[in-house]
């Protein structure tokens, strides 16, 4: 008996480690080959009923309502893309051919008033280290130097590489522009098909799994939509109080950007703080790298809390899950694991699939978690009240 639960065990094991396998060997190296066709079903499942609403209120063909939407949708989207991007660039640009200008004119002279002090209080002890010093921070300066023209050059080949890259992205971009359009005009037609090749149970499974997905996905909106909001009201208050005009839709950009797996804040702050301490504003340059540091440490305590409450993961499965799917997918597992282990659970829950036992209700403590719901929401706003009054501390002479 024993020897027979060992080998449905390791057959387990097994099994799991060849779907784990297929699924991070897809998302490596299929999935990005297939991202036009998956930007194309999903465009084309949003304009769906676009598509023939104005059908219906022009009275065209439903094939040409649907080529003119497609073609208005991706202009669009193609507009602003680029708009932002030339904007983008252009900053990037100045920033890279001034780097070597605020080098010389700013970090080398603070770098000889520090060597000058050091050889001043050193000179109080002895007088045999003074050229060792010269001689070290002429090699530091040199070495500075060096590293801000080769990163100069290497921005500039970088941009370069990226342009050539453009014909391949222009043929993704006109593959998933076609195919949306003839997603978009046989939708209907597809959905049959493929709704014919499966058997009535399986018919059953699939609409049930588009069906939850619908509403894990809806939660997580949801969730990021609070997450984005907290990041805001921290960005506004955090600028506010270093002393930035705009502050409103500047917070309103960085946190938009906060929200993208693996870009981050940190896209729009770090870049944004180096050039205002090169540039000699120390002080906001530093306010801005502490707001980003307190920026990260909130969204890392509550994005699992956020998620997994409205999603229905605990807060540390959703940790994993984030890690976890990062390690093995990249960036886009950041998302797609813990919204697919939440579908799972949803799907258990329901009795549609059976993947483990649900928990004894004997151990539920709802008493217990409220208590700790609102020592957690005490300790965020204790926190909260802290940072604010170190910042008020840090500016007050800038206000």
């Amino acid at each position: 008996m024993d020897i027979e639960k060992r080998k449905k065990f390791l057959i387990n094991i097994a099994y799991f480690a060849v779907i784990l396998g297929i699924s991070v060997a897809f998302m490596r190296y299929v999935f990005p080959a297939l991202i036009p066709f998956f930007v194309a079903l999903f465009v084309s499942f949003i304009l769906k009923p676009a598509v023939g609403f104005v059908s219906k209120k022009w009275h065209i063909g439903k094939n040409i309502a649907a080529v003119l939407l497609t073609l208005l949708f991706y202009a669009t989207i193609g507009i602003l893309v680029v708009l932002a991007g030339i904007s983008i660039y252009n900053g990037i640009e100045n920033l890279v051919s001034k780097l070597p200008e605020l080098y010389r004119n700013q970090i080398v002279p603070a770098l000889w008033d520090l060597a000058d002090t050091l050889e001043e209080q050193i000179s109080r002890f002895t007088d045999s280290v003074t050229v060792p010093v010269e001689d070290t921070f002429s090699e530091i300066i040199s070495s500075l130097g060096s590293a801000v023209s080769n990163f100069s050059v290497k921005m500039i080949s970088a941009a370069g590489n990226t342009a050539v890259s453009v014909p391949g992205f222009l043929l993704n971009i006109i593959i998933a522009i076609v195919s949306t359009a003839f997603l978009s005009m046989d939708w209907g037609v597809i959905r049959n098909f493929v709704v014919g090749q499966l058997s009535e149970k399986n018919r059953l499974l699939i609409h049930n799994i588009v069906l939850h997905l619908g509403h894990v996905l809806k939660k997580y909106i949801v969730s990021y939509a609070i997450i984005m909001t907290i990041t805001f009201v921290e960005l506004f208050i955090g600028l506010q109080l270093i002393g930035f005009n705009g502050a409103v839709l500047i917070a309103a950009i960085i946190a938009v950007f906060d929200i993208l797996p693996i870009v981050g804040s940190g896209l729009v702050i770090f870049p944004w703080s180096v050039i205002l301490l090169f540039g000699g504003d120390v002080r906001r340059g530093v306010g801005l790298l502490i707001l980003w540091g307190v920026i990260i440490i909130v969204r890392y305590i509550m994005e699992p809390k956020v998620v997994g409450d409205n999603v229905g993961l605990h807060p540390l499965l959703t940790l994993f899950a984030m890690i976890t799917g990062n390690f093995l997918f990249g960036g886009i597992g950041i998302l797609a694991l813990p919204v697919t282990l939440a579908l799972c659970q949803e799907l258990n829950e329901e009795g549609i699939i059976h993947l483990y036992n649900p928990a004894p209700k004997s151990f539920d403590t709802p008493a217990k978690k409220n208590k700790l719901s609102n020592a957690v929401s005490k300790w965020f706003c204790g926190l909260w009240e802290f940072i604010v009054r170190v910042f008020r501390k840090i500016f007050k002479k800038g206000k």
